[in-house]
């Protein structure tokens, strides 16, 4: 049974070495392919350094019993409870965040339906995956700011990129944020809300420049100060473009609604004028913005870190 092993594990490491990317279930179709019989009770392992080694069918099971769990209680699901907190935490109604938490419900099973529906073919992946933490205190610290398994953390993927990927980060948090993506855990339960109550959540974020531009020209200064306050601390803190163009085009509104206050009435006139002219294609740009966001789905294969 020894030499069988041995003699197997051979060609098995002559194949590995002619192509290091053969995944271990490839070799042994391509061995069973050319006649050779896998010995029973074991399975092909890659040991590190593309050297190939024998694993028992026990001890691989008792080792995916052991990931499961740990996946498991690494990747947490949001709980109603989570939902509750966040939504009485942000002025959201009891309806918005049952909404939210049904949203959550129906996203997951759709993607579960997706799966099964593959046979096979695809697995459930995680944008921000489980991580290999040894310190219990920083793998604990991690894990309550990580997403888990919410359903804007979960995408259907091939299995094969799915095992190979591992936990390694998918995408970066960069690419992440740049394609609207959670890359918290607050950000994936804001993610539900804003799914089921968008237009509740646009206006609450654009109130103050709905009442600069409606408010008359003694009011609209402060109100213009107070939303470029608004939009020029969420672009330090969050630097994005669209919070740095927001930006910009408060601070061009609070620039044309003080010049109004020259007392010359040519430049008085045109600098009110082109304050209101700025305001309308701001709020043009930011609903087409947000029509964008809206109709954009990322895709894990655009997103994907180039290696």
């Amino acid at each position: 049974m020894a030499d069988a092993r041995a003699e197997y594990l051979r060609h098995a490491q002559a194949l590995k070495d002619a192509d290091p990317r053969m995944a271990a279930t490839d070799i042994h179709r391509t061995l069973e392919a050319a006649g050779m019989s896998r010995p029973e009770g074991w399975r092909l392992e890659t040991k590190g350094k593309g050297k190939l080694g024998w694993k028992s069918i026990e001890a691989r099971k008792s080792s995916k019993v052991r990931e499961r769990a740990q996946r498991k209680a690494a990747l947490r699901p949001i709980p109603d409870a989570e939902f509750q907190e966040f939504g009485r935490r942000n002025n959201y109604s009891q309806q918005e965040i049952k909404d939210a938490i049904r949203h959550e419900r129906a996203t997951k099973r759709q993607q579960r339906a997706i799966v099964k529906a593959s046979g096979g073919a695809l697995e459930v992946g995680h944008y921000t995956p489980q991580a290999y933490i040894k310190s219990p205190q920083n793998r604990a610290r991690f894990e309550q700011l990580n997403p888990g398994d919410a359903s804007s953390n979960r995408f259907p993927e091939p299995a094969a990129e799915n095992r190979a990927k591992g936990s390694k980060w998918y995408p970066t948090i960069q690419q992440r944020q740049q394609a609207g993506m959670a890359v918290t855990r607050s950000g994936a339960i804001q993610a539900a809300f804003r799914a089921t109550s968008p237009t509740i959540e646009y206006a609450r974020q654009n109130a103050l420049r709905l009442a600069r531009d409606t408010a008359p020209m003694w009011a609209s200064i402060p109100l213009g100060a107070a939303t470029l306050g608004q939009s020029a601390h969420a672009a330090i803190q969050k630097p994005t473009a669209d919070n740095i163009e927001t930006a910009a085009w408060d601070a061009a509104n609070v620039l044309a609604d003080a010049a109004s206050f020259v007392p010359i009435p040519i430049v008085s006139g045109a600098a009110e004028g082109a304050q209101k002219l700025l305001g309308l294609a701001q709020a043009a740009r930011q609903g087409q913005k947000w029509v964008s966001k809206q109709q954009q789905t990322p895709k894990p294969s655009q997103a994907r870190r180039s290696k």
